[in-house]
C-alpha cells in the first residue's frame, strides 16, 4: 500500500495500520465514503497547483 500502510483491525499510525484499507466501497461507513468523495472533488484544485487540469474527452466509438 501507499507509504507502507496495511490493513489491520485497529488504527495505529506508528505501525501504519488502518482498518479501512481494502474495505469495499459499499461496506465503508458513510463518513469514510464522504472523505473519499471530498478528495475526488478537490482533484481539479490540487492539479491546478501544478499547472495541470482535468479535461473531458469525447468518447470515440468503433466503426464510427
Amino acid at each position: 500500500m501507499a507509504q507502507g500502510w496495511r490493513a489491520g483491525p485497529v488504527r495505529d499510525d506508528v505501525a501504519k495500520v488502518h482498518p479501512m484499507i481494502g474495505v469495499p466501497w459499499s461496506e465503508l461507513p458513510p463518513e469514510n465514503q464522504d472523505k473519499d468523495r471530498d478528495v475526488v472533488r478537490l482533484l481539479p484544485e490540487i492539479l491546478a497547483e501544478f499547472g495541470l487540469e482535468v479535461v473531458r474527452y469525447e468518447e470515440v466509438r468503433a466503426g464510427g
